[in-house]
């Protein structure tokens, strides 16, 4: 039994599903040139002792949209879950489709995001809560299209020093989540040493949640580190990735 409560919260851990906004402020002095290129990894997550094996890929789908899409499969069910949205001048989030299925219990969650009159909007389809809108004055992410954002605001200054995102976690709750730059250096991971900078959200005292991004790898995501009452609740590891900086090569993949 506990093994299903654990498999359950797979789904917190692995997406998350917050609808997050990120500070202006961190965006200002962008090139509308980002150096993000098409990419596939492979993690090993580990919650509480359970593990699985989640698929990451980025893709260029057409001209300005492209698309980050992850799935987790296992014995018991799967879970996937995408959102497209627009690269540039900034990350701008055009829909999110997460999908679940676990001992022949599902859920699907939509959010199609738009901007009106300064105010951005997520209209938000829950096959458990039902239908509701998000709104904010600053830019709306899924929590997917948040880690491309991130990742762009790196690509763009090295030396960002810390970055802060609204997270709202349902319709009438919204977290401010500031990431602070830990460090950076050459670090071991589970494919090998790679240089890795470090950003740090700590949530409470005995909370926190970590980010190792590989600097000469556009900023990938290697190893994500969730602490919750000072114990390691959930790790993520890359096991391997290709990132294709030629675009023909991520066409044939």
């Amino acid at each position: 039994m506990n093994t299903i409560f654990t498999l359950i919260k797979v789904r917190r851990y692995t997406s998350c599903l917050f609808l997050c906004s990120i500070s202006v402020f961190s965006l200002k002095g962008f090139s509308e040139t980002l150096t993000l290129h098409p990419s596939k990894a492979y993690y090993q997550a580990t919650i509480k002792g359970f593990q699985l094996t989640i698929e990451r890929h980025v893709e260029n789908i057409l001209g300005n949209q492209w698309l980050i899409r992850q799935n987790a499969g296992f014995s018991l069910g799967n879970l996937s879950e995408k959102s497209a949205f627009n690269l540039t001048p900034v990350v701008s989030t055009i829909n999110h489709h997460y999908q679940r299925s676990l001992l022949g219990s599902a859920r699907e969650y939509k959010a199609s995001f738009s901007q009106k009159h300064g105010a951005y909007t997520a209209d938000i389809h829950d096959s458990k809560k039902g239908e509701f809108q998000l709104t904010a004055d600053t830019q709306l992410f899924s929590d997917l299209s948040y880690q491309v954002a991130l990742r762009q605001a790196l690509l763009h200054n090295h030396a960002l020093k810390d970055i802060s995102f609204n997270i709202a976690k349902n319709k009438s709750s919204i977290k401010r989540y500031s990431f602070q730059r830990v460090d950076e250096k050459l670090r071991e991971t589970a494919i090998g040493k790679l240089d890795v900078v470090r950003f740090a959200y700590k949530k409470q005292e005995g909370a926190s949640i970590e980010f190792w991004l590989a600097v000469k790898h556009d900023y990938l995501v290697v190893k994500v580190v969730s602490i919750e009452k000072g114990k390691t609740v959930y790790q993520l590891d890359v096991k391997s990735f290709e990132l294709y900086r030629d675009a023909s090569q991520a066409e044939t993949k």
